[in-house]
């Protein structure tokens, strides 16, 4: 698929691990991932929901939720039974354990 993989881990800090594939494949078309029924997680600067990003990961016939602070997100997670899922998380957003 050409796409790339970059992990950034550090002792005692956890691990980040970001995946890019190509939206374009080599005869031209684009290429949009079925997600159906997969749960995508995103956590967002509060204010500021990604809503063209929302629209099209809905557009795969996954499932959006979206978080604005890290409490509800860990809230969210230590709740939910249905797993997997995928999460996006900004990493200028710090750590979170803080929210």
């Amino acid at each position: 698929m050409n796409g790339t993989i970059k992990v950034d881990s550090m002792k005692g800090r956890g691990a980040t691990f970001e995946i890019a594939l190509p939206m374009v494949n080599p005869e031209g078309s684009v290429n949009i991932p079925i997600l159906e029924a997969e749960q995508v997680l995103r956590l967002h600067q509060p204010g500021k929901p990604p809503r063209a990003f929302e629209h099209y990961v809905r557009s795969t016939g996954a499932i959006w939720r979206s978080f604005d602070r890290p409490g509800a997100l860990l809230g969210f997670l230590k709740t939910t039974a249905s797993l997997p899922f995928i999460m996006i998380a900004n990493s200028g957003l710090g750590d979170l354990q803080r929210g």
